[in-house]
């Protein structure tokens, strides 16, 4: 099921418009992985999923009832936590300066697409074979981690020293139930009375 990496997709197809300085032709490289496996460059942006929780306020969904006689189970509707990191590979006035050139950017681009209509979804989002015409909407909201959260989660890549991350929360990210319960029509009704 290519669900969870359609929603990385359009993060990432989002993040290409991003460039560095002035120059509309110095493009941002994104990269789909780990701050500690990412390559160091002063375009280079790794984009990691990081975390995946079930959303909290999808628990009370009613099952789905087809004209077969047949109940699917509702979707799991998830949450995806992701890391937006700038691997720069030297520290220096011009590389601290565009560090906060590409965050900046990030921050207003994401803000300016909160919500993601389906046609600015990934292709993935939109596959009909994977009973998938749920997923039409995307909402991206920043997500403040706490200096706690922030040192447990870099923990995580020890051989990578600390750099100035911004976190994003996708949601809600809707994986259908290919689990079908089937059932009968009532034939006979049988009323007592006592």
């Amino acid at each position: 099921m290519n669900i969870i990496y359609g929603v990385t997709l359009t993060l990432k197809n989002l993040l290409k418009e991003i460039y560095v300085g002035s120059n509309k032709n110095n493009l941002i490289n994104i990269q789909l992985t780990s701050p500690s496996d990412a390559t160091l460059g002063s375009r280079n942006v790794s984009l990691f999923c990081y975390k995946i929780t079930e959303n909290a306020f999808s628990k009370s969904q009613k099952p789905l009832v087809n004209n077969f006689g047949e109940i699917s189970l509702p979707p799991l509707i998830i949450d995806l936590y992701y890391l937006i990191t700038i691997n720069v590979d030297a520290i220096s006035d011009q590389a601290t300066e565009d560090v906060a050139d590409i965050q900046g950017k990030i921050l207003q681009l994401f803000y300016d697409n909160q919500i993601l209509s389906s046609d600015k979804l990934a292709d993935e989002l939109k596959n009909k074979d994977l009973h998938n015409d749920e997923n039409t909407q995307l909402k991206i909201r920043l997500n403040t981690l706490s200096m706690e959260d922030l040192n447990h989660l870099w923990t995580l890549f020890q051989s990578t020293k600390f750099r100035t991350s911004l976190s994003y929360i996708a949601s809600p990210v809707i994986i259908p139930s290919e689990r079908k319960i089937s059932t009968s029509p009532v034939l006979t009704k049988n009323i007592s009375y006592y």
